[in-house]
């Protein structure tokens, strides 16, 4: 008969994993998380050196603007990060440039429309949003400046994702995490230098974003 090992099926090599992939992947995932402790650090001093600089109304009226912001920054983007960072992606591994570029434009135009509005309303409704809001008139008046924070970050935050695309892990934890929150500190102490009030330092942050 037939030898056996000639009925045996040929068993097919495989490659072995690139450990220099993997040590890339480590350094990268390292970076990372190194890069959000940073930022942790540097947004806590942020905050550490803001309440000590104004008193505690001032401060109270500045929280207040800046959650009022955040929940505007939420509504702005309308979860449209989501679409770069998963159908662009998509679409530029199959290169199917036509849906690439619709969708960075989809997002681009929601996040534009949808903070003009919010920006818009907010200054052509200023009068009536102390009794609307429930809130200190002081209050509104610096809403009215950090509201543009609102489009800012969250362009920002969808260029992050449609970097994410093309850019490498490295780059977009010291952008998003060292850089962003960096500025901002510089940015708090040179308000603070100069001993500028509630709201320029409320300038500083929609600057710095």
């Amino acid at each position: 008969g037939m030898p056996r090992s000639a009925l045996a099926p040929t068993a097919e090599p495989h490659d072995p994993p690139s450990s220099e992939g993997v040590r890339q992947q480590i350094r990268g995932s390292s970076l990372l998380v190194l890069a959000r402790f940073v930022s942790l650090g540097l947004n806590l001093l942020v905050q550490v050196i803001t309440v000590r600089y104004l008193s505690r109304e001032q401060y109270g009226v500045f929280a207040y603007a800046l959650a009022v912001v955040d929940m505007a920054t939420i509504v702005a983007l309308l979860g449209m990060d989501g679409t770069i960072s998963r159908f662009a992606a998509l679409y530029y591994e199959q290169s199917n440039l036509p849906r690439f570029f619709g969708s960075i434009a989809l997002t681009a135009i929601s996040v534009a429309v949808a903070s003009l509005l919010i920006v818009g309303g907010t200054l052509l409704a200023s009068d009536a949003l102390p009794a609307l809001l429930g809130a200190e008139p002081e209050a509104i008046r610096l809403l009215v400046v950090l509201i543009a924070m609102a489009p800012l970050q969250g362009f920002d935050t969808g260029l992050h994702a449609l970097y994410g695309v093309f850019g490498t892990a490295s780059a977009i934890a010291v952008r998003k995490h060292v850089i962003g929150p960096g500025l901002k500190l510089v940015s708090v102490l040179l308000v603070i230098a100069f001993g500028g009030s509630a709201f320029v330092l409320g300038l500083a942050y929609v600057v710095s974003v």
